[in-house]
């Protein structure tokens, strides 16, 4: 928990040891495309998953914020779930039945996370 404060804060000798990378966002091109049927075909599943279908795109987009890590996160944690549920392939209810968090709910939970341990150690005082 205390990495997460210091992550969450300001903190310079954080800030001086890492530099900051930015990465462009896949976007709903060829690119992805490819990106996302050679990811298809790494997955250890029986059955065919067809990730260039567009509501799959649109799913994987929207939680992901596009970031190849966290398109690749997701599709590692529907592939679990296809697998767990007998399904073997990755579909809309597996993609969208994940416990996959993108970045915008990691930051909301680590923010809640930070405001309650505020308001704890303010009426602790």
């Amino acid at each position: 928990m205390e990495a997460v404060k210091v992550v969450a804060t300001n903190n310079r000798s954080v800030e001086s040891r890492f530099k900051p990378i930015v990465l462009d966002r896949w976007g709903n091109d060829e690119n992805l495309q490819t990106f996302l049927y050679n990811l298809s075909m790494a997955m250890p599943l029986k059955g065919r998953s067809n990730l260039l279908e567009p509501t799959l795109v649109k799913e994987l987009l929207g939680r992901t914020q596009g970031l190849a890590g966290e398109i690749s996160a997701m599709v590692r944690e529907a592939a679990i779930l296809a697998i767990t549920n007998g399904a073997e392939r990755i579909g809309f209810k597996e993609l969208h039945g994940t416990d996959y968090q993108g970045p915008i709910q990691r930051r909301e939970t680590i923010d809640e996370f930070v405001r309650r341990e505020h308001v704890y150690s303010k009426a602790a005082r």
